[in-house]
């Protein structure tokens, strides 16, 4: 399972230890070289150029595991399809599926919304799945409503 770990947790992952026995083995740091979300240190509005090439590099990092996702559901099909024709020909699994089952995770809710708003679709939140709860995060006005009404109570 690919991870993105947040910069407060980069160096000492104490955050990431602690819900290791909650993760597959598969999991990983798959986003290792990206330094930031963009938001940490207000890095947006301090370094604009080298937050640009950050999320560039985050871009194409998602890009590329997509692709590779999506390659691997193509041959997956294929094989299923020349299994299934039984006269041992060759059948190819034809058109775009695209591949929107393919995620990341991390388990920081900057970071996800930070995403969400850069059009990076594929990141979701660690904590709903180790908690086995069917949530989404409220995006645009009613996020902002949810937040004031919060500081309102």
């Amino acid at each position: 399972m690919p991870l993105f770990i947040p910069c407060p947790d980069r160096r000492k992952r104490l955050l990431i230890e602690s819900m290791t026995p909650f993760l597959p083995s598969s999991t990983y740091d798959a986003f290792g070289d990206v330094p930031c979300c963009g938001l940490g240190g207000f890095m947006a509005w301090r370094k604009p150029q080298q937050t640009a090439r950050v999320l560039q590099t985050l871009r194409d990092r998602v890009d590329e595991y997509s692709q590779i996702a999506e390659n691997s559901l193509r041959n997956s099909v294929a094989k299923s399809l020349a299994a299934t024709a039984g006269d041992g020909r060759s059948v190819a699994a034809s058109g775009s599926h695209g591949n929107s089952d393919w995620h990341f995770y991390t388990y920081c809710a900057s970071c996800v919304s930070q995403f969400q708003r850069l059009g990076i679709r594929q990141a979701e939140h660690l904590l709903p799945l180790i908690l086995g709860v069917n949530e989404t995060p409220r995006r645009g006005a009613l996020a902002v409503a949810n937040r004031v009404l919060g500081k309102l109570r």
